[in-house]
C-alpha cells in the first residue's frame, strides 16, 4: 500500500470483503462497503487526494478469535492544499479462509482499543 500498489495491497482482502470507515472519513464522503472491488475504489480515491500517503503501523495485537488489530499513524498530505497530516490510525481485521472478510479502520487507537473490549 505504501508503495501505491492498491491491486497488490487488496490481494488478501475477500472479494466479498465489508469494509466499515470512521465516521470522521464517511463525513468526507467515503462510504462504507462490500466487496474487494468497491473497496479498491475507495483507496484509489482516498490516494489520488493525497500525496506521500504512508501507513506506519506501531503494533500488531493478535485478538485470538480470528481478528487482528494494526495501531499506528497515517501521514501524508493533502494533493490540493499541500496541507501535512499525521493521525493515528487503526485497523479491525477479521479473517477467515486465510483472507479479510471484515476491514474496520479507526482514526483513534483509543477508539479502536475499546471497540475490541481492551481498555487502556
Amino acid at each position: 500500500m505504501n508503495r501505491g500498489d492498491l491491486e497488490a495491497g487488496n490481494a488478501f482482502y475477500d472479494d466479498d470483503v465489508e469494509s466499515i470507515f470512521d465516521p470522521r472519513w464517511i463525513a468526507i464522503g467515503f462510504e462504507n462497503s462490500r466487496g474487494r472491488k468497491q473497496r479498491l475504489r475507495t483507496l484509489t480515491q482516498f490516494y489520488a487526494e493525497t500525496r506521500e500517503l504512508r501507513f506506519e503501523p506501531g503494533e500488531i495485537i493478535d485478538l485470538g478469535d480470528d481478528r487482528v488489530l494494526v495501531t499506528g499513524r497515517m501521514k501524508g498530505s493533502g494533493l490540493n492544499s499541500g496541507a501535512p497530516f499525521d493521525n493515528e490510525w487503526a485497523n479491525l481485521a477479521t479473517i477467515s479462509g486465510g483472507f479479510v472478510v471484515r476491514d474496520q479502520v479507526f482514526m483513534n487507537h483509543l477508539e479502536a482499543l475499546e471497540a475490541v473490549g481492551l481498555s487502556v
